[in-house]
C-alpha cells in the first residue's frame, strides 16, 4: 500500500459558555417572543400581550397530533405574554399540568445528525402556580406533520429533558432559572417543540408536585430567550499534501444572519497571530497547536503532520443532508471536491432501491427531483465512485452513503 505524509486534524474542542446578553448566534427563530403577530382566537386580536403563541412562522403547524409510538408532543397551544419577560418586552408561556401545552419554534437552518449545539433558555414557574413539574421537554424534529402525527422513532431521538430535581426550591423568589445544555444532534431537524411530552418511560407526561402555597392547582411555566446555537469544530478546507500550505475552516457556524469570524492563533513556545475570519492559511512546522477564539467559543486543534493513506476525506467531503428550496444555499446535492477528478460516476437511489438519479459529471448535483417531480423528505442512498491525484499518487475512491433530503 503506498503512503504519503498528508495532514491529520485531530480535533479537541473546549467550549465556552458565556451570558445570554452577547450576541446570539441562533438557529431558532424567534426564540425571544418579540416578534408580535395579532391572532383572532384570542379575546382582543389587538391586545399583542396576551395572544397564542405560534413561533412557526407565517402559517402555524397543526396544534394537536396525533400521538406517535415512542414519544409524543400533547395537546394544546401556548401563551405569548408580556407581563414578565426575561428579556425584551415578551415571552411565552405553557402549561404542563393539569393540561399540556406545547409552543413550536422553526429553526433557519436544520441542526445536522452528529454536528454539535447548545441549547439555552430561560424558565420561571408562575405567580399563583399551586404545582410545579420535576421535567419539562425539548424535542427536536421533524416539523412537518400529517393528519396522523409525526413520524418518530421510538428512541426518542434529539430529546432533551430539563430536568429539576427540587421544583419548589426557587418559589419564594419566582426568579427565572438559566439552562446552558449541549448536546450531539443524532437526528437531522428543522424545528423544536417545548412543554410536556409523553414518553415510553413516562406516557402520562412529566411527574408534578403539589406545592405548599395556596395555588390553582396547576403548573403554568414562563420560557424566554430560547437559542440553539453550533458549536463549531475546525476542518481542513482543501487537499492538504506535504509542504503545501493549509486552509483551515470553520464548519457548523452559520446561524440565521450569516458568519462569525474568529481570531486564529499558533501556539508554541510562543503565540503567533495568524489573522481573522471564518478560515485561515498555515505553514508551520510538523506539529502545531492552532486556537481561534471569539466573545463566545475557543476552539483549539492540533495539526500534524503524519505518513498515511492517501485515500483520505481531507481531498474532497460528502454532505449528509440538503435542501433543494431555490435559496441559493445548499440546494443540491454533490461532493465538495477539492481536487481535479476524473473517471466520476454518481448514482442515488430510493430506499425502495429505485434510482433516481445519475450522473458522470462532478459538476453535476441532484436536485431532489425524479422525472420532473419533486421527491418526498427522507433519506437516500447514494453510490459515488471517483479518481483524482492524491499529493501525485492517483487514487480511486468508492463511497457509499446515506443523504436525507429536506423540504
Amino acid at each position: 500500500m503506498k503512503h504519503a505524509s498528508t495532514l491529520t486534524v485531530l480535533l479537541a474542542s473546549l467550549f465556552i459558555c458565556t451570558a445570554l446578553t452577547l450576541p446570539a448566534q441562533t438557529l431558532l427563530r424567534n426564540g425571544d417572543h418579540e416578534d408580535f403577530t395579532p391572532q383572532p382566537s384570542v379575546p382582543d386580536p389587538n391586545d399583542l400581550c396576551f395572544r397564542e403563541l405560534y413561533p412557526f412562522g407565517y402559517t402555524p403547524p397543526p396544534l394537536n397530533p396525533v400521538n406517535p409510538p415512542g414519544i409524543a408532543s400533547a395537546n394544546g397551544s401556548a401563551d405569548h405574554r408580556c407581563d414578565q419577560p426575561y428579556s425584551g418586552d415578551a415571552h411565552g408561556g405553557f402549561f404542563i399540568s393539569p393540561k399540556m401545552e406545547n409552543p413550536f419554534y422553526a429553526l433557519c437552518i436544520p441542526v445536522i445528525k452528529g454536528e454539535s449545539y447548545e441549547l439555552s433558555l430561560a424558565y420561571q414557574l408562575a405567580e399563583g402556580s399551586g404545582q410545579a413539574g420535576h421535567s419539562f421537554f425539548v424535542w427536536l424534529t421533524d416539523t412537518t406533520y400529517s393528519t396522523t402525527g409525526p413520524s418518530v422513532s421510538p428512541d426518542a431521538s434529539n430529546l432533551l429533558v430539563i430536568q429539576d430535581p427540587d421544583p419548589s426550591k426557587p418559589l419564594d423568589q419566582m426568579t427565572y432559572q438559566q439552562v446552558h445544555l449541549p448536546f450531539q444532534a443524532d437526528a437531522t431537524a428543522n424545528g423544536l417543540i417545548i412543554g410536556n411530552m409523553t414518553t415510553i418511560a413516562s406516557p402520562k407526561g412529566t411527574e408534578v408536585i403539589d406545592l405548599q402555597n395556596g395555588g390553582g392547582g396547576y403548573a403554568y411555566y414562563y420560557v424566554d430567550d430560547l437559542q440553539i446555537r453550533p458549536i463549531p469544530r475546525i476542518l481542513p478546507a482543501e487537499a492538504v499534501c506535504p509542504n503545501v500550505p493549509v486552509v483551515l475552516h470553520l464548519t457548523n457556524h452559520m446561524d440565521c444572519q450569516g458568519a462569525f469570524g474568529m481570531d486564529w492563533y499558533a501556539i508554541e513556545a510562543d503565540t503567533v497571530f495568524l489573522g481573522t475570519g471564518d478560515s485561515i492559511t498555515w505553514q508551520g512546522p510538523v506539529t502545531t497547536r492552532i486556537l481561534a477564539a471569539n466573545a463566545r467559543d475557543t476552539i483549539e486543534t492540533t495539526v500534524e503532520i503524519n505518513s498515511m493513506l492517501v485515500a483520505t476525506d481531507t481531498f474532497y467531503a460528502i454532505p449528509n443532508v440538503f435542501t433543494p428550496n431555490q435559496d441559493g444555499t445548499n440546494d443540491d446535492f454533490k461532493p465538495l471536491l477539492r481536487v481535479p477528478v476524473s473517471d466520476y460516476q454518481m448514482t442515488i437511489h430510493s430506499r425502495w432501491g429505485k434510482e433516481v438519479f445519475q450522473t458522470r459529471d462532478p459538476m453535476k448535483g441532484w436536485d431532489g427531483r425524479y422525472q420532473d417531480e419533486n421527491l418526498p423528505s427522507e433519506s437516500y442512498v447514494y453510490r459515488i465512485e471517483m479518481t483524482f491525484d492524491a499529493c501525485g499518487i492517483p487514487t480511486t475512491r468508492l463511497e457509499r452513503g446515506e443523504v436525507t433530503l429536506i423540504r
